[in-house]
């Protein structure tokens, strides 16, 4: 019981909506990668993810608390420094910002609370596959290839569909563990197609770290 109340339903989320709720997260990490326009496909799909996640009965879990306390606290203490500054539109976005990830936050940790085990690999998957399309792009823009639209390209940096090389080489890193992870471990089916995705991110990553160490490549 106490286990159950901490952790929460460790079962797969039940019927129709959970899996529309599997799929709608698993195509909001694999778009994550397009950052560069606003609202990003990212922040749409967040939208219809907070749709299934509604109608899905997910079990509050108290392990969230902590998490949920902070940013309320957070939050808080952001809005009553903004009441007080003087009117600023930038000052007013952040406060915006900042309670929109607060709630994706709540979100996501109710959803992989309700099954660590397979959330994370839906979320995982999504991201691995979101890191290597940021990675390819990261490579098109770098090495001034044919696009279909313009790609922001810094001096020296690969930054991929990111306005900021370093946000772009963040993203890529925790995916790049879990490719390393499932090749020690031996878990992929697809040993080649895994080698590949962990090549391109690693080039995709070692372009952004600026011209000094590019020039390597």
């Amino acid at each position: 019981m106490t286990t159950a109340i901490a952790y929460g339903n460790t079962s797969a989320v039940p019927n129709v909506t959970g899996q529309l709720l599997n799929w709608s997260v698993w195509a909001m990490f694999a778009a994550s990668f397009v950052v560069y326009i606003e609202p990003a496909p990212v922040d749409v799909l967040f939208a219809v993810v907070l749709l299934f996640f509604a109608s899905t009965r997910l079990n509050a879990v108290m392990g969230i608390v902590p998490l949920l306390l902070f940013l309320v606290l957070y939050n808080f203490g952001g809005f009553l420094s903004y009441a007080h500054a003087p009117p600023q539109p930038k000052a007013a976005m952040f406060v915006v910002t900042s309670a929109y990830m607060a709630v994706s936050a709540v979100v996501l940790a109710l959803y992989v609370a309700a099954n660590p085990i397979r959330h994370m690999s839906v979320i995982g998957a999504a991201w691995s596959v979101g890191a290597v399309m940021a990675a390819i792009w990261g490579l098109i823009a770098y090495f001034h290839l044919p696009s279909p639209f313009p790609l922001q390209v810094l001096p020296g940096r690969a930054s991929g569909l990111f306005k900021d090389p370093n946000v772009y080489s963040t993203y890529i890193i925790f995916p790049m563990i879990l490719m390393i992870h499932k090749m020690i471990q031996g878990e992929t089916k697809r040993p080649i197609l895994l080698s590949l995705s962990l090549a391109i991110t690693s080039i995709g990553l070692f372009l952004s770290f600026g011209l000094i160490m590019a020039t390597l490549v």
